[in-house]
C-alpha cells in the first residue's frame, strides 16, 4: 500500500488527495507499487492505481538498482523512471527499508545531478503478486480487485 503522509500540512494534504487518491481522476487512486528482480543488483516496477469501477492499471514503470542515495549517499533502492518513459528521465525514486512491511520513500526530480524538488512516500503491507511480462511489455492491465 502507498502512503503519502503530510500531517500537519493541511494544503499540501488537499494537494496531494486530489492528485494522488482521488479514484475519478485521470490518474487514478494510487495503491502502491510493485517489484521484481532482474538481476543480481537490477530490477524493474511498476506503480498501481484504482478506478471507480474496480480496474487497477499498472503503469509508470520504472528499473531498480541499489545505489547510493542523492540525499546521503548512504545505499537506497533507486527507482529510475527514464528507462521506460522519455518524458520522465529526471524522476527519480528512492526507497530504505524500515521493517518488515514499511518502506520509506523520497520522489525526486533530478537536475545534474542534484534533487530539486521533494516529495515523500511510504510503501506498507506484504507485497502482491507481479502482474506483467518482461521488459519492454506493456503492464497495463485491468483486473479486478480481490479485496
Amino acid at each position: 500500500m502507498g502512503l503519502v503522509p503530510n500531517g500537519g500540512e493541511p494544503q499540501r494534504q488537499a494537494d496531494t488527495g486530489g492528485f494522488m487518491y482521488d479514484e475519478t481522476s485521470p490518474r487514478g487512486f494510487w495503491l502502491g507499487k510493485a517489484f521484481r528482480r532482474t538481476g543480481p543488483n537490477a530490477g524493474e516496477g511498476y506503480n498501481r492505481y484504482r478506478y471507480p469501477d474496480g480496474r487497477i492499471d499498472r503503469r509508470d514503470r520504472f528499473t531498480t538498482e541499489i545505489g547510493p542515495s542523492l540525499l546521503d549517499g548512504r545505499p537506497s533502492l533507486l527507482m529510475y523512471y527514464g528507462a521506460f518513459n522519455a518524458r520522465s528521465t529526471s524522476f527519480v525514486d528512492e526507497i530504505r527499508r524500515l521493517d518488515a512491511h514499511v518502506h520509506l520513500g523520497v520522489g525526486t526530480l533530478v537536475k545534474d545531478g542534484k534533487r530539486t524538488e521533494r516529495g515523500h512516500f511510504m510503501l506498507v503491507g506484504p507485497t502482491d503478486d507481479w502482474m506483467g511480462g518482461a521488459r519492454g511489455e506493456l503492464v497495463t492491465d485491468f483486473v479486478k480487485p480481490t479485496r
